[in-house]
């Protein structure tokens, strides 16, 4: 991480503001949850994404992250989409409430 910063301090301020715009650009707007159905769905949608290297998160309970323009490749699958959300569309209760899950996770 302190390579990270020390990169981070280096580069120009030209290019922090290319970056910047670039991930404003890429925003949460861009981006669907895919949630599949079954075991079945899921490892062909894996097979998917690890043959034509798309960029993912795996979250967990057979759902993917990943870019609304790819998600017409899983068409033939069985799944239900839904769109990412930043924290800023969420209201306060509701990220106290993620914040005490997410708390509750780490203990174990």
């Amino acid at each position: 991480m302190k390579n990270c910063i020390g990169f981070l301090r280096r580069i120009s301020t030209k290019r922090k503001k290319e970056v910047k715009n670039m991930l404003e650009a890429t925003e949460n707007k861009s981006e669907v949850a895919l949630e599949f159905n079954s075991e079945q769905d899921f490892s062909a949608a894996l097979k998917i994404i690890f043959d034509y290297w798309i960029p993912h998160v795996l979250v967990g309970g057979r759902t993917i992250i990943l870019s609304r323009e790819k998600a017409n490749l899983f068409n033939n699958l069985k799944f239900k989409q839904t769109d990412v959300l930043s924290a800023t569309e969420l209201p306060p209760e509701e990220i106290a409430e993620l914040r005490r899950e997410n708390l509750s996770f780490q203990d174990y």
